[in-house]
């Protein structure tokens, strides 16, 4: 898909925009919170599978997914720069 140069940018840094109300608003309802099902987001959907596993690997690799999304959780939540 080419880029469409007619189509305006959308930066979650500009404070008027669509961009900045999803990733402010929306993106950390989605990682803790799910509604289309009966629990919450994609960190228990993780922690979940995690505690599934009896593999060392698969846990450790599990643990990190969740450390990442809940630092991106609060990153979204203060104003953070996303890393």
């Amino acid at each position: 898909m080419e880029h469409d140069s007619t189509t305006p940018q959308y930066l979650t840094s500009d404070k008027t925009s669509f961009a900045y109300v999803s990733a402010r608003d929306r993106w950390p309802v989605i990682l803790v919170e799910n509604p289309f099902r009966n629990y919450t987001g994609a960190i228990d959907d993780v922690h979940r599978a995690v505690s599934e596993t009896t593999d060392d690997a698969k846990r450790g690799e599990g643990k990190k997914i969740i450390e990442e999304l809940a630092k991106l959780k609060y990153e979204l939540q203060h104003d953070r720069k996303l890393t």
